[in-house]
């Protein structure tokens, strides 16, 4: 999978661009790229962009079993609670729908362990609304 990410300082933002077909190991290797960055903290706010039709890998269902479980405690594992995280993804994007689903909610199962709340997210087929929630300007460049 195509992974890549900026870290925006001013805006205590970083946003994540996902694309093409997923791996696991791919993922998780940009995570903790992404933490390893001395700029990066655990209290920034997150926006995820899928611009395409993201897949699966050959025989991977990335929405169930070890990818959201890995997945999701590395991001609870570098990511404060709560920041807000907005997800962007085209309309008719099953996978990345289904796959930001999953992980949020077993994201959510781990912080309820925790004593914690759910995470704060909101879900868009289009960039302009995600910039308005997270109370970015609307001429922000992710």
């Amino acid at each position: 999978m195509g992974i890549s990410w900026k870290i925006h300082e001013n805006e205590n933002l970083v946003s994540i661009s996902l694309f093409g077909q997923s791996s696991l190991l791919e993922t998780v290797d940009a995570f903790r790229a992404l933490d390893a960055d001395p700029k990066f903290n655990s209290s920034m706010r997150r926006l995820y962009i899928c611009a395409d039709n993201l897949e699966d890998g050959p025989g991977l269902d990335s929405t169930r079993g070890a990818f959201t479980d890995v997945l999701a405690h590395q991001v609870v594992k570098m990511f404060a609670h709560p920041a807000p995280v907005a997800f962007v993804y085209k309309k008719g994007n099953a996978v990345a729908a289904d796959r930001f689903t999953v992980t949020a909610r077993v994201c959510d199962e781990i912080y309820m362990k925790d004593g914690l709340g759910p995470m704060e997210r909101a879900a868009f087929s289009d960039l302009a609304p995600a910039l308005k929630w997270l109370d970015l300007d609307p001429g922000f460049k992710p």
